[in-house]
């Protein structure tokens, strides 16, 4: 474990870290649309299920058993079918439905949008780490993260001959 002092590093992880809060929460308020998505999707199972427009079943079952030539025409019954289905449930169920789903969009874009920047500063603060970190590195050591902890960068590493052994010996004692 490695301390850096560079303020400008500190900066990048420190908006990092309130980027990724943000998608977090973000993420929390997608579930919780998702949890209402699926509820909706159930209420509405209720009404499509009740609703047995039986003529027109009938008649698209005459349809289906004739000949392909006639294929059309069981499509625009089948059409109709789902159509009165839809229009069984009633109109403010659906339009909540919607504006779920949109939020739900809305919510996954910003949180995408979020996860962009947090990648670019990732991507302008690695070389910062690398550079700082190298000289202080051993031949088979390698940088795991960094992190803001009480003020400080705090940087962990690794060592892959430690880690290559630990393996190896896990595979011969099987």
């Amino acid at each position: 474990m490695l301390i850096i002092a560079n303020k400008k590093l500190r900066e990048y992880l420190e908006e990092k870290d309130e980027l990724v809060k943000e998608g977090r929460k973000i993420s929390v308020d997608i579930e919780k649309i998702d949890v209402e998505i699926e509820k909706m999707k159930a209420e509405q199972r209720k009404f499509t299920e009740e609703c047995k427009p039986q003529e027109l079943i009938d008649k698209g079952d005459a349809l289906a058993k004739h000949i392909n030539e006639e294929a059309e025409e069981l499509d625009k019954i089948g059409s109709a079918i789902q159509k009165a289905k839809i229009d069984a449930i009633p109109k403010h169920l659906v339009a909540k439905y919607e504006d779920l789903k949109v939020k739900k969009e809305v919510r996954e874009r910003e949180r995408n949008k979020i996860a962009l920047k947090v990648q670019k500063i990732k991507d302008r603060s690695i070389p910062i780490i690398q550079k700082e970190v190298k000289p202080h590195l051993g031949e088979f050591d390698d940088i795991e993260t960094a992190t803001i902890r009480k003020g400080q960068i705090i940087v962990e590493t690794f060592n892959h001959l430690d880690q290559w052994m630990s393996k190896f010996r896990e595979q011969n004692k099987k």
